[in-house]
């Protein structure tokens, strides 16, 4: 049972750290305009891989982008893309997924424009898309609750032997 308690202890604490270490980290980095986006398409393959999250620059300006930037712009459909820039024009800036055939016409002008891929991390998006359904919230909440009660029993039991 101490083992039982042990593990689960040990993997809510692991969880709380991890949840309070990404809020804080995503709250300095917002702060200096570096905003993360998950890519659910595989279209920036190899590069960039589905279910991974880009943090992207949004303070980056439109008119710094060289040929061959990875950006981020909102398309026509309301959704985020993130694509190579592979043509510059007084029209807009030409993208192009790395694994996609054809381009993707001029489809990045100032006003669409969102800002430049700094890095990606592979899978992380797959673990917050999954922690934001009812599911992922759930087992969450029941693993942090029950590190909390262990940590309290295991708090009590120290103080019952120290009598």
């Amino acid at each position: 049972m101490d083992t039982a308690k042990t593990i689960l202890k040990t993997i809510g604490n692991v969880i709380f750290y991890a949840v309070i270490t990404c809020i804080i980290i995503a709250g300095i980095a917002s702060f200096f305009g570096i905003k993360p986006y998950i890519t659910m398409s595989g279209s920036m393959e190899p590069v960039i891989h589905t279910g991974s999250i880009c943090f992207v620059n949004t303070n980056a300006d439109y008119d710094d982008i060289e040929l061959y930037d990875v950006i981020a712009y909102q398309a026509e459909t309301g959704g985020l893309v993130t694509h190579r820039v592979i043509n510059i024009t007084p029209e807009g800036m030409e993208t192009k997924g790395d694994n996609n055939e054809t381009s993707d016409g001029i489809s990045t002008t100032p006003e669409n424009f969102r800002g430049k891929n700094l890095f990606s991390v592979p899978l992380i998006g797959y673990i917050i898309r999954y922690i934001q359904q009812p599911a992922g919230m759930t087992i969450v909440g029941i693993i942090l609750a029950t590190s909390v009660v262990l940590t309290v029993l295991n708090h009590n039991s120290k103080k019952e032997d120290t009598e």
